[in-house]
């Protein structure tokens, strides 16, 4: 298996900005580098964090990427109303989520 050195974002002091972050790396780190690569990732986290990061992937879902970005990340608002986008995220990363905690 491939080692990679990734951040678990713990310097970050914004909890929901932390587990964001967190959800994207594994998300991207999962589609790179493949499952087992994020496996290893999201297994240095606790149960607690885990169910963190699997909320964080549920309200993407709900709101959609783009939105939750710029709440979180931006910090800006939309200029204009926008419907409500319900995005597909992949479902890799809510598999690597659950796997991990069985």
């Amino acid at each position: 298996m491939k080692k990679v050195n990734l951040s678990n974002f713990n310097e970050v002091e914004n909890l929901k900005l932390r587990v964001y972050n967190r959800v994207i790396t594994l998300y991207n780190t999962s589609k790179s580098e493949g499952k087992e690569v994020g496996e290893e990732y999201l297994a240095q986290f606790d149960e607690h964090e885990r169910q963190q990061m699997y909320l964080m992937t549920e309200y993407i879902k709900f709101h959609g990427l783009e939105k939750v970005t710029q709440e979180l990340v931006l910090k800006t608002e939309p200029t204009a109303p926008q419907e409500e986008e319900h995005v597909d995220v992949e479902e890799e990363v809510l598999e690597v989520v659950s796997d991990v905690e069985e």
